[in-house]
């Protein structure tokens, strides 16, 4: 027959055993709620008009706004295709958990970036850093801090040309490998210094000349070491041993020695004393003005 079949006044349809309730393609209209305690399958276009939730009891587990289209998940969440996030730069992504797995790149000598040269990421906590092949082929740029380990061989040029960085030892306050020679251009002319040894083992001490009118004080080494020793301290006179280069003056307090010589006599005719010295037994005789002749009985 035609036309609609009404059940009004509270009565209800019910199919008994496996009857079958068929709409070949008509609308199908609930005013109430539906109660589906078996199976579902939808074949067709499913249209939700407001929000979309899945319940454990009255628990909501998983929930679509419908406003909004924002998902909140309450359990794990296994996707097995591809999974695009984001559709621009102005999206963001936040993550508060760890990441419990390795981050690999899709495709065989794939360099995509992390960061970029306008965003950068601060620190970097990592126990290596491995180039293809050496730390030559990356390229490093910015700063590097701490302390870099595991690798060998020659460092030369700066950071963004260096081959590899040597473990180094501290000298004077600056880290040095103390096995090889240190480029210091301008500090003498070969341009390379060997920072093997230490001061106390060093054999020779670079002199420079000077003709300037001041007084310098004057050097000596410890008087405590056997002589010939490779091992001698530097000592100077506290404020009374100087020599002036310009003038040719030495300036000491007290002369303490065995014999004076001169070749060209002392002071000149207006001093006191210029002329030869001569120590002897005997009674003096000859002699020119400026002599002095000391008699001695042994």
């Amino acid at each position: 027959a035609t036309g609609d079949l009404q059940l009004k006044n509270g009565l209800g349809l019910d199919i008994q055993s496996t009857g079958t309730l068929n709409v070949n393609s008509g609308n199908t209209t609930l005013g109430g709620g539906l109660t589906v305690a078996g199976l579902t399958e939808i074949n067709g276009i499913t249209n939700i008009d407001n929000n979309f939730s899945v319940r454990s009891g009255t628990t909501v587990n998983f929930s679509v706004a419908s406003s909004t289209g924002n998902i909140a998940s309450n359990g794990s969440l296994t996707v097995n295709g591809n999974v695009d996030l984001g559709t621009s730069t102005t999206n963001s992504l936040t993550i508060n958990s760890v990441v419990d797995s390795d981050i690999i790149p899709s495709g065989t000598g794939a360099t995509y970036n992390l960061g970029s040269s306008a965003q950068k990421w601060g620190t970097v906590h990592c126990t290596a850093i491995n180039g293809p092949t050496s730390l030559a082929v990356a390229n490093i740029t910015g700063n590097v801090t701490g302390n870099v380990t595991g690798s060998s061989g020659s460092c030369t040029g700066n950071s963004a040309t260096a081959s590899a960085l040597q473990s180094a030892v501290n000298i004077g306050g600056v880290s040095f490998d103390g096995s090889t020679s240190i480029n210091l251009p301008g500090v003498n002319t070969a341009g390379n210094q060997d920072t093997s040894g230490n001061a106390a083992s060093a054999t020779q001490v670079y002199v420079t000349e000077t003709t300037t009118a001041q007084n310098y004080p004057l050097v000596f080494t410890d008087s405590l070491i056997a002589a010939n020793s490779g091992y001698m301290g530097l000592q100077k006179d506290d404020n009374s041993l100087f020599w002036n280069p310009s003038a040719n003056t030495l300036t000491l307090a007290t002369v303490a020695c065995a014999n004076i010589t001169s070749t060209n006599g002392f002071g000149t005719a207006s001093q006191n004393a210029y002329g030869a010295r001569t120590v002897s037994t005997g009674n003096p005789t000859g002699g020119s003005d400026g002599d002095i002749w000391l008699k001695y009985t042994s």
